[in-house]
């Protein structure tokens, strides 16, 4: 299986995911859950707007808003057809799972960026399955049938 198959089973969503799970790991690991989180929450990115009012970003927002974009390029991509979309749905679910349990049991993942991250995890199989119900309807066919030129490599 070729990068380009693990690339559409894969939900994109992964990668903030990842990017949080390896931020918690290293920062409440060594300096322990409690700074971790308010580092996290924290603003820490300074915005200075054109009414002089600051704007406060935090690392946790920027990973939100990572998250909201790939949800978007997910959904977008989500309307091709593609022989692996029930792979993808699974994998999907797995992710949503995964966070899930990490909200309930673990300190670092308790905050609201992984609340809003298990959220868009959600929205992403809920979204994904209503639009290959809709592309399967309008005759998308979801990969079924026909030659795929994508398989040729």
């Amino acid at each position: 299986m070729g990068f380009r198959r693990v690339f559409e089973i894969v939900p994109l969503l992964t990668v903030p995911v990842l990017i949080y799970v390896i931020a918690a790991s290293i920062g409440a690991g060594s300096r322990g859950a409690d700074v971790f989180v308010r580092e996290m929450e924290g603003g820490s990115i300074q915005v200075s707007l054109p009414s002089d009012a600051v704007w406060w970003l935090s690392a946790g927002d920027l990973i939100v808003l990572l998250a909201v974009i790939l949800l978007f390029v997910e959904l977008v991509r989500g309307t091709g057809a593609s022989r692996y979309a029930i792979l993808h749905h699974t994998a999907a679910v797995f992710l949503f799972l995964a966070c899930f349990g990490l909200f309930l049991m673990a300190d670092p993942f308790a905050t609201t960026t992984w609340f809003l991250l298990m959220v868009l995890s959600a929205l992403d199989i809920i979204g994904g399955v209503l639009v290959h119900m809709a592309a399967q309807s309008s005759g998308g066919g979801g990969g079924q049938g026909g030659h795929d030129p994508d398989d040729d490599y």
